[in-house]
């Protein structure tokens, strides 16, 4: 927050203090009947947050789709409110959600995708240590036969699984590197063969 907004929520919780507690003051006698109503808007407010906070969620879900082409063959992936790009591929002919990350090297699969594309954990070799924001994490590596983005159908890929808590895959520069120009704007991600 911005110093501003600092002074502004100041303001504005004593000006909400003052009127709660002229209310308070003026019905003393109605205490009770003031907090149930208190407990109503409450419950109100909390209400709308909460489905307000849902709607954008489910909004945000539904946004995880395949990539759009446009007519001169590019693939555009949208910019999310997050700030962050993502994208469905079909790996292996399995659809796969992907957060974009160009600071990764690889293509990191988190535990329920590498399930999906039939990588039984029991059976994968956690050997290899990869440095995150969260620490080291171990990994195991794996071969991916195809990865369909839009148009462009690509073959054989290194990728690792993690063997952390990974909420999505992410799709590093082992994938993004086979394009011939990745372009960052504002609003979207632009991929050119």
């Amino acid at each position: 927050m911005e110093s501003f907004d600092y002074a502004n929520l100041i303001y504005a919780s004593l000006l909400l203090g003052v009127i709660l507690l002229s209310v308070l003051v003026s019905r003393r006698n109605q205490l009770g009947q003031v907090m149930k109503q208190a407990t109503v808007w409450l419950v109100v407010f909390l209400v709308v947050v909460f489905g307000y906070g849902m709607w954008t969620d489910i909004q945000g879900n539904s946004k995880l789709q395949f990539a759009q082409e446009t007519s001169n063959g590019d693939v555009v992936i949208p910019k999310r409110p997050d700030g962050h790009y993502y994208a469905t591929l079909l790996v292996n002919d399995t659809p796969i959600n992907f957060l974009i990350d160009t600071g990764a090297t690889q293509i990191v699969l988190n535990m329920e995708d590498a399930k999906a594309l039939g990588f039984d954990p029991e059976t994968l070799t956690f050997w290899n240590v990869a440095n995150t924001a969260n620490g080291q994490v171990r990994t195991a590596p794996v071969r991916l036969e195809t990865m369909a983005l839009g148009p462009y159908v690509e073959r054989n890929f290194r990728a690792s699984v993690n063997e952390g808590d990974l909420r999505i895959s992410l799709l590093g520069m082992e994938y993004l590197n086979r394009f011939a120009s990745i372009q960052l704007t504002p609003n979207e991600l632009r991929l050119s063969k």
